[in-house]
Formats: C-alpha cells, sequence, structure tokens
C-alpha cells in the first residue's frame, strides 16, 4: 500500500475541462466520452485522488461530472463563474451546483479575475456564500501577478488560488511565500502547458520560438511520453508550498500512465532556476494555433 504521506499522487487535482469540451494543443481525442468520463473518476477515487476541478466556462463539464458521481461521493468539487454580465455571482453559484448536484462546494472562484478588480461587489457575494455555508473556500483563478497584487491590494485574500505553473512557467513563485502567511491553498494548473511539452518543437510555428530549446531539452531527457508526463507533474508536486496539481485527462489510460509515472518520481535535469521568457509566450489565450 502507498504511504499517502509521501506518495505525490496525493497532490493531484482532477481536471474536468476534457469532460466538456475539446481541449488541449496536443489533444486528438476530442471531448471525453461520459463511460470513459465514469472509468476515470472510478479510477481517480481508488488512487485517492479526491478533488474535482471544474467551471461553467467548460462546456457541459459540470452536467457531465453532476450526472456521474454519486450521492456518496467523497469528492471536493471546485468550480468557477465567468463573466457575469448583468447576473449575480449567487445565480451562477446556484446554477452550478444545480447542475452539479450538490448543496455545497469546496471552493468556488471568479474564472475572470479582471472582472473581480472592476466589480468587487462580486467578493462581497462570494464572501456571503462563504458565511452561509455554501462555499467552503472562495477565491480566483490567475493568469498574471499584476492580477494578484491588485486583488490582495484590495483586500481580496482569498482562501483558495489557482495559477499557472510548469517548468518553463515560475512566474507565480515569488507570490507563494506570501500566499501562504494568508494560509491561502494554492492549486496550480499548465503542468504539460495545455499539452505543448507533447508536441514535436521542430512542427511548432516561430511564435514559439523562445521555447523550442527547452522543449528540446525535457524531451531529449524524457522522449516517451508516459515518462515526461510524470516528470512534469513531480516537477509541480515536489514544490512544498503547491498544495494541488490540477491536471485533466482524455482517458483512462492517461489518468493510469500520469499516476505510475508519477510514482517513480522523475526529474528534470537543468531547470533548477526559472527560465525568463516573455510572458505573452507562456499564455495559452495569446496562441496563434489552437489545433495540433
Amino acid at each position: 500500500m502507498t504511504d499517502s504521506a509521501n506518495d505525490p499522487v496525493s497532490k493531484l487535482g482532477l481536471g474536468t475541462v476534457q469532460f466538456g469540451l475539446k481541449y488541449g494543443i496536443s489533444n486528438t481525442f476530442g471531448r471525453t466520452p461520459g463511460k470513459e468520463v465514469q472509468e476515470i473518476l472510478r479510477i481517480a477515487a481508488n488512487e485517492k485522488i479526491n478533488l474535482i476541478d471544474t467551471a461553467s466556462a467548460y462546456g457541459i463539464s459540470e452536467e457531465v461530472v453532476g450526472g456521474i458521481l454519486p450521492k456518496s461521493h467523497s469528492f471536493n468539487i471546485v468550480s468557477k463563474f465567468p463573466s457575469i454580465g448583468d447576473s449575480t455571482v449567487t445565480s451562477f453559484f446556484r446554477k452550478s451546483s444545480e447542475r452539479l448536484v450538490v448543496r455545497s462546494l469546496y471552493g468556488y472562484m471568479a474564472h475572470q479575475a479582471d472582472e473581480l478588480i472592476a466589480n468587487p461587489g462580486q467578493w462581497d457575494e462570494l464572501v456571503s456564500l462563504r458565511e452561509n455555508g455554501y462555499v467552503r473556500k472562495i477565491g480566483y483563478s490567475l493568469y498574471t501577478l499584476q492580477q494578484a497584487e491588485k486583488l490582495l491590494s484590495l483586500g481580496m485574500i482569498p482562501d483558495l488560488v489557482q495559477v499557472p505553473y510548469n517548468v518553463l512557467d515560475r512566474r507565480f513563485e515569488a507570490l507563494f511565500p506570501e500566499l501562504k502567511k494568508y494560509n491561502t491553498e494554492i492549486h496550480v494548473r499548465s503542468a504539460f502547458l495545455q499539452g505543448l511539452f507533447f508536441v514535436d518543437p521542430d512542427t511548432l510555428p516561430a511564435f514559439f520560438d523562445p521555447l523550442k530549446p527547452h522543449l528540446r531539452s525535457i524531451r531529449s531527457q524524457y522522449p516517451e511520453n508516459s515518462l515526461l508526463s510524470g516528470a512534469l507533474l513531480y516537477f509541480c508536486t515536489d514544490n512544498r508550498m503547491i498544495d494541488r496539481v490540477i491536471a485533466g485527462v482524455n482517458t483512462t489510460d492517461q489518468l493510469l500512465q500520469n499516476v505510475r509515472a508519477l510514482r517513480a518520481k522523475p526529474r528534470l535535469a537543468g531547470f533548477h532556476h526559472a527560465i525568463n521568457i516573455d510572458e505573452k509566450v507562456l499564455l495559452p489565450y495569446n496562441w496563434p494555433v489552437t489545433e495540433p
């Protein structure tokens, strides 16, 4: 039996965007079928992966998860509300909880930090949801350090944040100690950089030229994707300040592969220090391509 205290898999959270959308630059599977989702959730529970990350913006992901999970499940569920226009955070929460077939959520976050900055009343709604027992932890998903600094300056101290983090994108490391002073739970995403690490660098457009030498170095160490996934995940789980690493999969084989590879604790050489890469190249919403 695996010692959960020393098992890096215990830090994994299951991302669900693939359950509702075709997602990722290396995704050749499309949206994950419901039967496959059911088996993924079963295996995740068996492996003691007990957190599910979803969002209103993930297509039909919430409906899929809510339609499959039994009432007696032990998963903690985190969801996010998008740009809400003239609606309210509370109404979006109710819609998400209905789709997920739950009364309360472990975490509820703003998916668009800039909108939260522009509309601080949304934070008050989040606080009210927490105070009334509908949400255990509130927070926001971030893309830039500037967003984090502004939100903290406005007094929006999160119980939970989600930030991009991987071997090439360590921008938020400097913020981790400050967040821990507030006992903030830190979730990271993009361990695989939306699958870019699994794409042959020579097939990528010139936009990615700043990344290509590093991608080649990484792939030279782990040419097999089955081992590479473990090295990329372990880089994240090995950071003591990171509480959860959110990773999505399309198939049960991918999930089992990630679990096995991560438990081997493979390390990447040559990436002990942060690499200075233009933020524009690191943020997928700036990428010129969305398909493999």
